[in-house]
């Protein structure tokens, strides 16, 4: 597992990072929850990697991830 390691408060970093970057907040919409309910359980049980795998089939992006039973599944484009 990974993990990023800050050298500064969390909410400084998030206002920072949504300022000056290309860094952008998704919204948890009705239509992710239902789509993330509607995955598959044997494709993936964690309901966090179900909603994020939701939002990034939503929003048309690219999930970066090495977790097998996601890049096997097809349902989205992956960064390895």
């Amino acid at each position: 597992m990974l993990f990023v390691e800050l050298n500064i408060e969390i909410n400084l970093w998030m206002k920072f990072a949504t300022k000056y970057s290309k860094i952008k907040i998704l919204d948890f919409t009705p239509e992710i929850a239902i789509l993330s309910s509607n995955l598959s359980n044997s494709f993936h049980s964690d309901p966090a990697d179900r909603i994020i795998i939701a939002t990034a089939i939503k929003n048309n992006i690219p999930l970066a991830t090495n977790d097998e039973r996601i890049i096997s599944s097809n349902l989205l484009q992956i960064i390895k």
